[in-house]
């Protein structure tokens, strides 16, 4: 009888073992692998490393103010460009610049203040973007192994600080232009100051007198450029008065003094002709609006009268002719109106009077006459 040597097997058992050991631990290093993926996806997601590449891009050596102006939309204003970029790269020289994350408004943003030394100089902020997605297995996830829930950092909003403290007043003719270093004023910058003249006492209905509107500029760096126009276009004069405000000149009109200066000189001696009994009503009252009651005092005046034989008016002086519209304007005359009897001589007080015209059936009369 013969015996067959039998070959061990190797038992099952410890096989589908192995065999599940093998595929855990190969599943074990995709799944480290897959993990360690996400967590450095997860990682680069977070925003203080946006804020560490914003840092560096505009901050880091020097500040490049020129990029950042751009970025925060904010505008030079009143002040140059370039001025403002030399004030701004003078205030940060030698000194350390830094960041640090400071409160921000919501959990939907980070904000970081970038320091001078001790000198906030600009602050930029981050915005939550999209979340971020998770690739495990072929699968995505917005979320690690379930728990950690991310999102990208965006860039949102740049801000840059400067102390500009300078401001500058000026006080112009109602319609008159104003531009500080070259940029004109709109309303906006009124200030709500109004300076009446004597003139508005004296318009007729529906005419404005002379008013002058004051004009405020602040935020700037150094003194600014000022210049104002009439509404001519043409230059006007300015001086500081003794409240530093810029005061405009009066546009007085050289066209009208041109055409009208012999004419309303005439009419307010021929006034004074008639106070002194050489002339009569009739013929003066065509110079007058005989509607007004400055016509109805002359025509009702007590004259008062030196006696003399002849009369002549000498330091006359006519000028600042102001058109209030195109039918009504003032004037200023002087003179001295002197009378003779025989060797004797006696002369009036100098005569100083604002005269107000108006035109009346195509011709300039006088509505009011004020002595100065």
């Amino acid at each position: 009888m013969s015996v067959r040597n039998k070959k061990k097997r190797f038992p099952v058992f410890w096989s589908v073992v192995i065999l599940l050991l093998i595929v855990f631990f190969v599943g074990l290093i995709l799944s480290m692998k897959q993990l360690k993926n996400s967590l450095a996806a997860y990682e680069d997601a977070q925003p203080e490393h946006l804020a560490e590449e914003i840092f560096a891009r505009y901050f880091k050596g020097s500040v490049r103010y020129g990029e950042l102006l751009d970025k925060t939309g904010c505008e030079a204003g009143f002040n140059s460009l370039e001025e403002l970029t030399a004030y701004l790269t003078e205030r940060t020289e030698g000194k350390e610049i830094t960041y640090t994350e400071v409160y921000a408004k919501d959990d939907d943003h980070h904000r970081y203040a970038v320091m001078a030394g001790d000198d906030k100089i600009a602050a930029f902020t981050l915005r939550r973007g999209e979340r971020v997605t998770f690739e495990f297995f072929g699968h995505e996830y917005h979320k690690i192994i379930w728990l950690f829930e991310t999102y990208r950092w965006e860039e949102d909003s740049y801000e840059l600080f400067w102390d500009a403290s300078e401001k500058v007043s000026v006080l112009v003719p109602d319609g008159a232009a104003v531009s500080v270093n070259g940029i004109i004023l709109s309303s906006d910058h009124l200030d709500g100051y109004e300076l009446e003249t004597d003139s508005c006492s004296h318009m007729p209905e529906g005419v404005q007198g002379l008013v002058f509107r004051r004009y405020t500029v602040e935020g700037l760096l150094s003194e600014p450029v000022v210049t104002a126009t009439d509404g001519n276009g043409d230059p006007l004069s300015l001086a500081a008065n003794e409240n530093g405000v810029l005061v405009a000149e009066i546009p007085y009109s050289e066209t009208l003094k041109a055409q009208y200066a012999d004419y309303v000189l005439k009419a307010v001696e021929s006034y004074a002709c008639f106070m002194q009994e050489d002339l009569n009503l009739r013929d003066i009252r065509g110079y007058f609006d005989q509607n007004s009651a400055l016509y109805e005092n002359i025509r009702k005046t007590e004259r008062f009268v030196w006696e003399h034989n002849s009369y002549e008016f000498i330091n006359e002086s006519i000028d600042r002719f102001y058109a209030y519209d195109e039918n009504t304007f003032s004037c200023e005359v002087t003179f001295t109106h002197v009378l003779h009897k025989g060797k004797s001589t006696w002369s009036d007080t100098p005569l100083d009077m604002c005269v107000y015209l108006k035109m009346v059936d195509g011709k300039y009369v006088i509505y009011d006459m004020v002595n100065q």
